[in-house]
């Protein structure tokens, strides 16, 4: 697993979920070349996103993605509000190519979100993508989010 974690975010409340998310990814051979966590405060409404990076090319000292010689930068987005999305290459302008909703819920059970993302990546458009049931420990997450919430 890249040592991204602790050093951007591996204090925040999402880190064990995120964790087992990009644990999830790697076990099906889909593990992202990068990936971190942030805070967010879009017009003073905080949040909380994890950022998972594919296609990256060269990684700097800190393990973050250079997407500089990158042919295609896949990055999936977690929003503590919003739920999962995806965008090719992050440096894009995002009034160009905004984020696609997944329609997958914040709280979604880690190993079925490997599989929809691994769908998403492969580009299996000729089935149904696989939606993941509701994670048994999303209570924690709740808890854990709404004290950083209330916190700040």
């Amino acid at each position: 697993m890249p040592k991204i974690l602790e050093e951007r975010g591996g204090h925040l409340p999402h880190r064990d979920y995120i964790a087992q998310v990009v644990t999830e990814l790697e076990a099906i051979g889909r593990g992202p070349d990068g990936w971190w966590l942030e805070e967010q405060d879009p017009a003073g409404a905080p949040a909380l996103q994890a950022v998972l990076a594919w296609g990256a090319g060269n990684h700097n000292p800190y393990g973050d993605p250079d997407a500089s010689d990158a042919d295609c930068l896949l990055t999936v987005n977690w929003d503590s509000t919003a739920g999962w999305s995806y965008i090719w290459d992050r440096e894009s302008d995002p009034d160009r190519y905004p984020p696609m909703e997944l329609d997958i819920p914040v709280t979604s059970d880690p190993a079925g979100l490997a599989r929809a993302l691994k769908y998403v990546m492969n580009d299996e458009t000729a089935g149904r993508m696989p939606h993941p049931a509701h994670w048994k420990d999303a209570e924690r997450l709740h808890e854990a989010v709404r004290a950083w919430r209330d916190d700040r």
